[in-house]
């Protein structure tokens, strides 16, 4: 999924699942986590909570990322 500079996003996931960062940077927050995120190009969050996680594109040019789960690599589906 590609984010347009400060474009930001809801995506669902589950435990275990994988916030991968390919180009850009994004600003993250997730339910049941106190602390806000920042994942670069290259860099990759495991995400601890089920559930929805905001998303948004943070620097000076798009941010491409997917979300997969731990196991198989498989894309989780998202929502705009």
């Amino acid at each position: 999924m590609t984010l347009p500079i400060g474009e930001a996003r809801t995506l669902r996931h589950r435990a275990g699942a994988r916030l991968e960062v390919t180009s850009g940077r994004v600003w993250l927050t997730e339910p049941g986590d106190l602390d806000d995120h920042f994942v670069a190009s290259g860099e990759s969050l495991l995400l601890h909570h089920n559930g929805p996680v905001v998303v948004q594109s943070d620097g000076a040019s798009a941010a491409v990322l997917r979300i997969v789960t731990s196991s198989s690599a498989r894309r989780l589906p998202w929502s705009p």
